[in-house]
């Protein structure tokens, strides 16, 4: 493994530095799920409903920001609440069906994410399920 990868402790009592390179892509990613929630769900006569997301590496779930001296989150969080915007946004009155899954070849970084960041951010185990 090299020092360039992130690493995240199963507690969370360690989490990496965030890169500018992430962030950007932490914008981008949630700009195009809400659009595209908004946009296949929200739009047409009959949207569509059901949707699954995947995470391939999906690490731990919180970073540490230096230059603002706080967590921020990490992918998995951003997808949840990119695709719960691009709902309420769509205003839309049926129920849209979502499945995420989050994967990670390092049981520390989906312990830390499943024990520290998805708590801490207000996702516990089965609530991403209703998004309203």
């Amino acid at each position: 493994m090299s020092k360039s990868q992130a690493n995240w402790s199963a507690d969370g009592s360690y989490i990496p530095d965030i890169n500018p390179h992430t962030k950007a892509k932490h914008q981008v990613i949630e700009t195009y799920l809400e659009n595209l929630i908004y946009t296949l769900y929200g739009k047409g006569r009959y949207g569509e409903t059901t949707f699954t997301f995947v995470d391939g590496f999906c690490g731990g779930g919180m970073y540490y920001d230096r230059n603002n001296k706080t967590e921020c989150e990490g992918s998995p969080i951003r997808i949840i609440e990119a695709i719960r915007a691009g709902y309420k946004k769509s205003k839309r009155q049926y129920d849209l069906n979502v499945k995420f899954i989050f994967i990670d070849n390092n049981r520390e970084h989906l312990a830390c994410l499943k024990n520290y960041s998805m708590p801490k951010a207000g996702w516990m185990r089965g609530s991403a399920s209703h998004l309203a």
